[in-house]
């Protein structure tokens, strides 16, 4: 064999690794948000069980639970999307909590949210995946739940679920709840609770 033919090879070989090992690295989690079973049992106190948060103030329009868990890889992918949101919410009356799976984990939050007036713990959240929201309007009834966006990178703009729900609910009037449990993009499982 020639070397030249043989360097050909290897380097095909090559390529074929680096992209077998990007995939899994980048898109390995890929995957529909919820399956049929979650959205044929899912009520309203999946977004809200086991949240113990005060009620909403008084000026305030509507409330955004963020599920963040640092340990999903995805979460690297929804950071600034949320930020933005965040920022751009805030002074529509709208306050912002991020829900943990573990105690250990709230400082960090609120320090990686500055936004969010508290952090809270919820442990099991059987069918939850991870980055989502849960948008609750001004009585505090649920009016979205589902990922922030789409696809297997979180993009950002006016036309994301999350933001489409949230100028509905600074707006007067009426929200049309909508559980957005179909969408496919980079989900992880809420983790289990440790015995």
């Amino acid at each position: 064999m020639r070397p030249q033919t043989v360097g050909k090879s290897l380097v095909v070989c090559w390529g074929v690794l680096i992209a077998i090992a990007f995939w899994l690295f980048a898109y390995q989690d890929l995957r529909i948000f919820a399956d049929d079973e979650v959205l044929a049992r899912f009520p309203e106190e999946v977004a809200s069980a086991g949240i113990s948060i005060s009620p909403l103030p008084k000026n305030a329009t509507g409330r955004l639970v963020n599920f963040w868990n640092p340990d999903c890889r995805c979460s690297r992918f929804s950071q600034a999307h949320i930020e933005d949101i965040m920022q751009a919410y805030a002074g529509q009356g709208i306050e912002f909590v991020v829900a943990v799976p573990k105690k250990s984990l709230v400082n960090q939050a609120l320090a990686t949210f500055p936004e969010a007036s508290s952090a809270v713990v919820v442990e099991q959240l059987e069918g939850l995946s991870t980055p989502s929201a849960a948008v609750f309007d001004a009585r505090s009834t649920l009016v979205y739940f589902g990922p922030y966006s789409d696809g297997a990178f979180c993009a950002s703009g006016d036309s994301t679920p999350v933001e489409l729900i949230l100028n509905d609910v600074v707006a007067p009037g009426e929200v049309a709840p909508w559980l957005n449990l179909s969408a496919f993009g980079c989900y992880c499982d809420w983790p289990a609770p440790r015995s």
